[in-house]
């Protein structure tokens, strides 16, 4: 449901927006506040596991994003979603935007069903204990966590480090960053063991899950907006024609379990890392005359990839970790996840702002007085005239002129943000040989999803 609910919330942020009479900004808000909440916990769930046990605080999980859902779906105001709050394309479309929330409900409820009868705490579960809540730990996490997300979120809208409050706000991160980290490292019971990271293959992976987590969820953010922006796609039209990823990842998985007991897992990175690098190559050379399907062996080649990447990489980093060092492993795997695809999604949607401007200064070159560029606008302006006056038609042929020159740019800004994936997945290659070969363990659970 996590999953779901953070994969859509984009798509339905414009409904949201005009349905509680809010603008698009304040709207943003609604998705903010769940992923600074989100990051805030995932580290600190391994003390919350080990305090009340993993199976109450998962039932409590699950509970309490059962009812924030219906309490999203039901709200009448943005500042009920954000105290609630802190696929969704056909069910927007066809329905309304509550639905996006409604749909947790009956998973939450069956999900806690069975948990309720099949999940038991292991041993070292029931008999952890933790000790007293490092508090002050949890409210540095909370501070340089949450004021990193808002920058990572509205840094664009307000132009990064040429603002004020940026850069005040960027100030805060730093010093509560480094206080966290002195406070973790020093106390007796930290509410995040950071010593953990002296394991070479989980600091590596979290390094790797990183750069997973700027790919995918880049990819995720730019190939719906291009189908909306360029291609005027509906957010159901959009969601259909990227969805098929899923059923990449769907095929590969049960043979990457079968794989990760008899294969090398750093080459199943790695031809992960590859096979995702080589689908972005192939979609950077798209182009403004693709049909909806044009695409739909690269999206589903990609899944496979993800595929390849995610379950060696979480078997990797847990491979030489005893069980007890377990729940901790998981939070930060997980967290360095979401940091990256947070960070991922703030640079992909930069450099289409940026590098737009960039192509439009390059192409504008070519629309000099040239003879053939002034037998172009006779055209239009030709075409023009049958609808209008001679003054409107020159008008139109202008804007005709300027609405494909605004096109090819933002279509141009689109292929160097594909490229770059490429560029960042063939830099982790090298980086995935740095790891040190294991075996997964039996019953361990991954530690990213």
């Amino acid at each position: 449901m996590e999953v779901l609910d953070t994969a859509i919330a984009a798509v339905i942020l414009p409904h949201i927006a005009g349905s509680l009479s809010a603008s698009t900004d304040e709207a943003t808000w609604v998705l903010t506040s769940y992923l600074v909440a989100n990051a805030v916990v995932l580290p600190a769930s391994s003390w919350f596991s080990l305090k009340f046990g993993r199976r109450n605080f998962l039932l409590f999980c699950i509970s309490l994003f059962t009812v924030a859902s219906f309490a999203c779906g039901a709200a009448q105001s943005l500042g009920m979603i954000l105290i609630a709050r802190t696929l969704g394309g056909w069910l927007t479309d066809q329905y309304s935007w509550r639905w996006a929330f409604y749909i947790n409900i009956p998973i939450g409820v069956v999900a806690t069903f069975m948990i309720m009868r099949f999940v038991k705490d292991p041993p070292y579960i029931q008999s952890a204990k933790p000790g007293k809540m490092d508090g002050i730990g949890l409210g540095l996490l909370a501070v340089w966590i949450g004021t990193l997300q808002i920058i990572l979120d509205k840094g664009q809208e307000d132009d990064w480090f040429g603002a004020v409050w940026i850069r005040w706000a960027a100030a805060v991160v730093v010093i509560a960053l480094v206080a966290f980290l002195i406070r973790e490292l020093v106390i007796q019971s930290p509410i995040v063991n950071l010593k953990i990271f002296k394991d070479r293959n989980f600091a590596i992976s979290c390094i790797l899950i990183g750069a997973v987590g700027a790919v995918l969820y880049g990819m995720i953010t730019l190939l719906p907006l291009f189908y909306q922006t360029l291609l005027n796609y509906t957010a159901w039209a959009a969601g259909l024609a990227v969805s098929p990823r899923g059923i990449g990842a769907i095929l590969i998985m049960p043979i990457v379990g079968v794989l990760t007991a008899k294969v090398d897992n750093r080459y199943l990175i790695a031809s992960g890392f590859a096979i995702f690098g080589w689908c972005a190559w192939w979609i950077s050379n798209v182009t403004l005359q693709i049909s909806q399907w044009s695409l739909l062996w690269p999206i589903i080649i990609s899944g496979v990839g993800t595929g390849l990447m995610f379950v060696p990489l979480s078997t990797t980093a847990v491979g030489t970790l005893s069980n007890e060092q377990m729940g901790n492993a998981s939070g930060l795997f997980n967290l360095l996840r979401n940091i990256g695809g947070s960070i991922g999604i703030s640079v992909v949607d930069t450099m289409v702002a940026r590098r737009q401007q960039v192509h439009r200064a390059e192409l504008s070159r070519y629309i000099a007085p040239t003879a053939q560029v002034q037998q172009t606008l006779l055209r239009l302006q030709t075409y023009m005239s049958l609808h209008a006056g001679p003054r409107l038609a020159k008008l139109r042929a202008y804007a005709l002129l300027e609405n494909g020159l605004n096109q090819q740019s933002v279509l141009y800004a689109y292929v160097d943000d594909f490229r770059y994936m490429v560029l960042v997945c063939v830099l982790c290659l090298p980086i995935v040989f740095l790891l040190r070969p294991v075996k997964a363990k039996r019953g361990a659970t991954p530690a990213g999803h």
